[in-house]
């Protein structure tokens, strides 16, 4: 009996060590193959992973503001930062730490910088170069703040031993990500087929003939030229909760740096809320279009589906009234092919793991206020996203706040505050137009 427990003892362990040995061996070949999505995929699987292991609270910078300077998961509870890499070089390691703590960001997080090494041996460091290295940056451990993949396996393997709960939670993790199962893979093919969809509903509305053609302000004022060498976007900023800093300043962002701040909340959803024409449409097709912005899928982005709620008015008969939701992302997203079970299945049973806080999909409903007839049947469809969709996340924009009545009882203010006029000078000096 005990030979059969230790032979399945030693069955688990080995499967999580295959497991890590898919991901590094990923990482590796994509890279090499210049795919380097895989990057952006491995510090959320990253951040899950560290979280579950060392009951971290990351998160992943990059969602707020792209390329943060020398890391990219961060903790405020511990004070930690991590960079997560497959460059298994001690140059990395110096050029990370050097941008770290030559930035304000080491402020932020008094307890240092770690690194997480993708990579399947240790970094080899000499007595001499940790003695150089230690009289530059004294405030990095060379031996402690650096985790490769072995250092990983032991950590997990001491939890098999000591806590077989978060053992289970990690394997479950691996499994998620790396399995194989049929219904995972049916899912998976189903989020990128809305993928695929989602881009060309996209490219269809705001192509030359599409009703948002001219919906971007730089699509009126550039010329043709400069609108080739156009220097992003002027984003109307916002305010989520009505939060303000401590001297009463408003805390403005643009909406995709709003989004990921509530996802750890017990309600992920949340109400654009502004005047007529101060850019409720456009900011939600801006944040389609970023989280369109990875040309091939990505399953650790949320997929975007992008909803014009004023054709609600439109649907000829209270059938398709009834799930008008579910319709439209048939229609537009799915070729309008009949796909009721799998689109059922992924909606209630998110793409990830329940452990995960990035929702799978991002319900991006534009002009509540512009549904003009009876809408009681689209209240029932919103209310039953909300309650049975896991891993779904609503944001729609309306004129009004309409908490008071379900169901967005729970749901977050996103507040549109207007552009300043500082903000659309700057945008047209970049440009070089001249408002003499």
């Amino acid at each position: 009996m005990r030979y059969d427990k230790t032979m399945k003892e030693m069955d688990e362990v080995k499967k999580v060590v295959f497991l890590l040995s898919q991901w590094v061996a990923a990482v590796r070949i994509f890279n090499a193959r210049g795919y380097t999505d895989i990057n952006r995929v491995s510090e959320d699987l990253t951040l899950r992973l560290l979280n579950a292991l060392y009951d971290y609270d990351l998160t992943n910078l990059n969602w707020t503001k792209s390329n943060y300077p020398g890391i990219d998961l961060a903790c405020e509870k511990s004070g930690i930062a991590f960079q997560v890499t497959s460059e298994n070089t001690l140059s990395k390691i110096k050029e990370g730490v050097k941008t770290f703590f030559g930035s304000q960001e080491s402020k932020s997080y008094a307890n240092g910088l770690r690194f997480l090494l993708l990579a399947d041996r240790k970094l080899t460091i000499t007595k001499k170069q940790k003695q150089a290295f230690w009289k530059k940056y004294p405030d990095f451990d060379l031996d402690h703040h650096i985790i490769a993949i072995p250092e990983l396996m032991a950590e997990i393997e001491r939890c098999y031993s000591e806590d077989r709960d978060r053992f289970d939670m990690i394997k479950t993790l691996l499994e998620d990500e790396f399995g194989f199962g049929e219904k995972k893979i049916k899912r998976r093919e189903l989020l990128e087929k809305i993928f695929n969809g989602s881009r060309h509903y996209h490219d269809d509305l705001r192509g030359s003939g599409g009703r948002f053609r001219h919906l971007d302000i730089s699509e009126i004022i550039l010329s043709p030229a400069q609108q080739q060498k156009r220097q992003g976007f002027i984003d109307t900023p916002v305010q989520l909760n009505e939060e303000s800093d401590d001297s009463g300043d408003t805390n403005s962002m643009n909406v995709l740096e709003a989004i990921p701040r509530i996802w750890k909340e017990d309600c992920v959803h949340a109400m654009l809320v502004g005047e007529g024409g101060m850019g409720k449409t456009v900011s939600l097709i801006r944040l389609w279009e970023n989280l369109l912005d990875d040309k091939n899928f990505n399953a650790m982005v949320p997929v975007p589906i992008f909803i014009p709620l004023n054709e609600f008015n439109e649907t000829i008969s209270d059938e398709d009234r009834k799930d008008f939701i579910k319709n439209m992302i048939r229609k537009h997203y799915l070729e309008g092919k009949d796909k009721d079970l799998e689109l059922s299945d992924i909606l209630k049973r998110p793409l990830r793991e329940e452990s995960s806080d990035t929702p799978s999909l991002i319900l991006l409903l534009d002009g509540f206020n512009e549904v003009t007839i009876d809408n009681r049947l689209l209240d029932i469809e919103l209310r039953n996203i909300i309650e049975h969709w896991k891993g779904v996340q609503i944001i729609i924009s309306s004129r009004l706040d309409m908490r008071d009545e379900p169901p967005f009882t729970d749901a977050h203010i996103i507040k549109l505050l207007g552009l300043e006029e500082a903000a659309i000078l700057q945008y047209l000096d970049k440009h070089d137009i001249s408002l003499s």
